[in-house]
């Protein structure tokens, strides 16, 4: 009976090598991929069973991918759940966001209100959607950071002579952000301008409306003789 003749070190070792050799290109070839995917995405969506389809690619719903910078469009879906699709760009070297939450197919958040843990990340994803356009905001209006400012001051006879700042889109406004300053005296204005300055804006690079609601006073002869000279000799009806 003839022995099958076992493999020589030497054919052994070509194998051994020849095995490294792939397992090590193959490392460098996802090595290389991996490399390309320099752009990262803060998933944060409810429910938590929710899936995240981005080029084809499933995603969980609370989790940090790093993925290929690009615009995608990206499909939200759970099931019982209305799906939603958004589109997405994935910026090189920076990390972008994925908050969002899906409503029941029947139009209701019963289905939260009765899942204490599913609230609980509901609350956690509208949080971060309300930071982010807080922070998306700011980033375009600085100015809104010190507004609005409501500087009441009155006067001697306990009137209100200060000022408001508000910001905004009025019905006045030609622009879809303006300043509104409400003020009971025809300085507050200028008062209002000064503020603004102070605080490192200019405000001729806004559109400004003017809400100037003076006190109606009464006049002198609402007052009997010497409660009106006393009040003349005040400067009241100036």
């Amino acid at each position: 009976m003839h022995n099958s003749e076992k493999p020589r070190p030497k054919t052994l070792f070509i194998i051994s090598m020849c095995a490294f050799v792939a397992i090590a290109i193959a490392v460098i070839i996802l090595a290389i991929i991996d490399a390309r995917k320099t752009a990262s995405l803060e998933i944060l969506v409810a429910p938590s069973f929710a899936n995240v389809e981005l080029d084809q690619h499933n995603f969980g719903s609370n989790q940090t991918v790093k993925y290929y910078p690009g615009d995608y469009k990206v499909t939200v879906s759970a099931p019982g759940f209305t799906p939603q699709e958004l589109d997405l760009a994935l910026t090189t070297h920076q990390t972008s966001q994925l908050y969002l939450y899906l409503t029941p197919e029947d139009g209701s958040l019963d289905f939260y209100s009765r899942n204490p843990e599913e609230d609980n990340l509901l609350q956690e994803v509208i949080s971060h959607i309300c930071l982010t356009e807080s922070s998306e905001f700011l980033a375009k209006y600085p100015i809104a950071s010190i507004l609005p400012y409501e500087h009441y001051t009155q006067n001697e006879f306990f009137e209100p002579t200060g000022y408001r700042i508000d910001y905004g889109h009025f019905d006045a406004c030609k622009s879809p952000f303006c300043l509104q300053v409400t003020s009971y005296t025809k300085s507050g204005l200028d008062d209002a301008k000064s503020y603004l300055r102070e605080n490192g804006f200019n405000p001729n690079d806004y559109e400004i409306i003017l809400n100037y609601t003076p006190l109606d006073k009464p006049s002198p002869d609402d007052f009997p003789p010497d409660i009106r000279q006393v009040l003349e000799e005040a400067g009241y009806f100036d």
